[in-house]
């Protein structure tokens, strides 16, 4: 649900009673019956005059199965944007928690990114960084993973973007020189 957005806030909250579905790439459950989710964020959006503003915080959490369904996993984040003469600025940062971590395994985290656009007529450049650890045991070794992108974009017409894009990705598992590290562009 949101609600109608007032001097430029806007409240939105969900609830999602299970979690065994559509996780869209997001990082595994340690439990596949985490159920009853919830989540409530709170945005602000707003220009004045050449400048713009943004700005974001959200908290979640739902129950694992793991424990008898009464631990909570939770997740907190936030993020902000600024936007003057053609530049568009942001940076965002989001923290997991993850209660069944107590049997053993855990998908606790925290990852940042942040960015720079420029427009300037139907064309845009931009450069990304994301910056992401993830706990793999209790208490053990995380995964890191670090990535860049640089983006040029063109508006040909209404609806037809060309878009070129360079990436970079370093992944660094929980054992260093581990099998599983990997990088390139």
């Amino acid at each position: 649900y949101y609600t109608p957005r007032f001097a430029g806030f806007q409240l939105g909250a969900s609830y999602t009673p299970g979690g065994t579905q559509d996780v869209n790439n997001t990082p595994a459950t340690s439990s596949g019956n985490d159920h009853d989710g919830w989540s409530v964020g709170l945005n602000f959006d707003r220009k004045f005059g050449e400048f713009g503003l943004g700005a974001a915080i959200g908290y979640g959490q739902n129950k694992d199965a793991l424990g008898g369904g009464a631990d909570e996993n939770t997740a907190i984040g936030g993020g902000i944007r600024v936007d003057f003469a053609g530049f568009r600025v942001g940076f965002g940062y989001v923290a997991r928690e993850d209660a069944a971590g107590t049997a053993g395994s855990t998908t606790e985290g925290n990852s940042w990114d942040a960015g720079i656009r420029y427009t300037f007529g139907p064309n845009a450049v931009s450069l990304t960084y994301q910056d992401v650890e993830n706990e793999i045991s209790v208490n053990g070794p995380e995964d890191k993973t670090k990535q860049a992108m640089l983006a040029y974009n063109r508006t040909l017409g209404p609806g037809v973007n060309w878009i070129l894009m360079g990436m970079w990705a370093d992944y660094e598992g929980a054992t260093p020189g581990n099998s599983d590290d990997n990088d390139g562009y």
